[in-house]
C-alpha cells in the first residue's frame, strides 16, 4: 500500500499554485487568439458593422476595431505603394547598370578586335631565328 502523501508545505503549495496559473494564462492566451480571429472573420465579413446588439463597452469596441482595421489598411496600401515607387526605382537602376555593362562589353570587344586587327596588320619586324647550321 501506498504511503499516505506528506502533508505539504507552504513552498510546494506556492509552486502548485504557480504551475496552475501558467496553465490558466496558456489555456486563456489560445481563448483569446481564438476569440480574435473570429472577431476579424466578422469583420471582414462585414458583420461587425453593424452591431447594434451587446453592451455599450461591445459596441465602442467593434466600432475601434473596425477604425482600426480601416487605417491598418489604409497604412497597408500606402506601404504597398512604397514598396512598388521602390521596387520601380530598383528596376530602373538595374536597367541603367546592365546598360553600362553592355557599353563595357562592347568597348572591351572593340579594343580586343582593334588589337587584333593591329597585330594582323603590323609588319613582321623580326626575322625568323635561321635554323643551325649542321656540320
Amino acid at each position: 500500500q501506498e504511503a499516505p502523501a506528506p502533508p505539504a508545505t507552504p513552498e510546494v503549495e506556492r509552486v502548485e499554485d504557480l504551475l496552475k496559473v501558467k496553465a490558466e494564462q496558456k489555456a486563456l492566451r489560445q481563448q483569446e487568439k481564438d476569440l480574435t480571429e473570429g472577431v476579424y472573420d466578422d469583420a471582414s465579413n462585414g458583420r461587425l458593422a453593424s452591431m447594434q446588439e451587446g453592451s455599450e463597452g461591445a459596441r465602442a469596441f467593434a466600432a475601434g476595431f473596425l477604425k482600426g482595421a480601416v487605417e491598418g489598411s489604409k497604412k497597408s496600401v500606402e506601404a504597398q505603394g512604397r514598396l512598388a515607387e521602390q521596387l520601380s526605382r530598383q528596376a530602373a537602376l538595374v536597367d541603367e547598370l546592365e546598360h553600362i555593362v553592355r557599353s563595357l562589353e562592347d568597348l572591351r570587344r572593340k579594343d580586343n578586335f582593334d588589337k587584333t586587327a593591329g597585330a594582323i596588320a603590323a609588319p613582321q619586324t623580326t626575322a625568323p631565328t635561321p635554323l643551325p647550321a649542321t656540320p
